[in-house]
């Protein structure tokens, strides 16, 4: 019984570069997929947020004048004579 040939799994990756002609691993290590990243941290040294979370629906959020102004024709006025 002759041996199968062992297939070599692909990693299909889009690397925005089009059709990789020469160097498959160099254009892959240049691409996004490797480009480095700047998390902020969740905790500790720099972790301070000035906004804090959920505060545009707490009420602290500025009055939207351009809200009000459209919301305007369709509120009901009444009349006290």
């Amino acid at each position: 019984m002759p041996k199968r040939p062992k297939q070599v799994p692909s990693i299909e990756h889009d690397s925005g570069r089009g059709k990789i002609k020469d160097n498959a691993l160099k254009a892959i290590v240049t691409s996004e997929l490797f480009k480095m990243r700047v998390e902020k941290p969740k905790k500790g040294k720099g972790s301070y947020k000035r906004k804090q979370k959920g505060h545009m629906l707490k009420g602290d959020a500025p009055f939207s004048w351009q809200l009000f102004l459209l919301a305007l024709p369709i509120l009901p006025i009444q009349y006290i004579h």
